[in-house]
C-alpha cells in the first residue's frame, strides 16, 4: 500500500469520524430542543404522573412544591433577559481606575 493511498485512508477516516460526532451532537441537541417543548407543553401530565410514586399522605404536598417550583423557573426565565442587559450596560459604563 503506497502513502498517498494510506493518506486518503486517514483522511477518510477521520472524515467520518468527525461527521459521526456531529451528528451526534445535533441529534442531541434536536432532542434537547423536542424534550423542552414536549415538557412545556404537556407538563401537567407528566407531574400527574410522578406524584403517583409519592406516597399517598404527601401527594398534596408533591403537587404544592412541583406548582411552586414551576412558578419560580418560570418568573427566572422571563426575567433572565432583563437583568442580563441591565449587568452588561453597567459593565460598559463602569467608571475606570485612575
Amino acid at each position: 500500500m503506497s502513502e498517498a493511498t494510506l493518506t486518503r485512508a486517514l483522511c477518510r477516516a477521520a472524515l467520518f469520524a468527525v461527521a459521526l460526532i456531529v451528528g451526534v451532537l445535533l441529534t442531541v441537541a434536536l432532542a434537547d430542543v423536542l424534550m423542552a417543548l414536549y415538557l412545556s407543553i404537556d407538563h401537567h401530565r407528566l407531574l400527574a404522573y410522578l406524584v403517583v410514586f409519592v406516597p399517598e399522605q404527601r401527594q398534596q404536598q408533591a403537587r404544592r412544591v412541583t406548582r411552586q417550583i414551576a412558578i419560580r423557573l418560570g418568573q427566572w426565565v422571563s426575567g433572565q433577559p432583563a437583568p442580563s442587559a441591565r449587568s452588561t450596560d453597567r459593565a460598559d459604563h463602569a467608571p475606570r481606575s485612575a
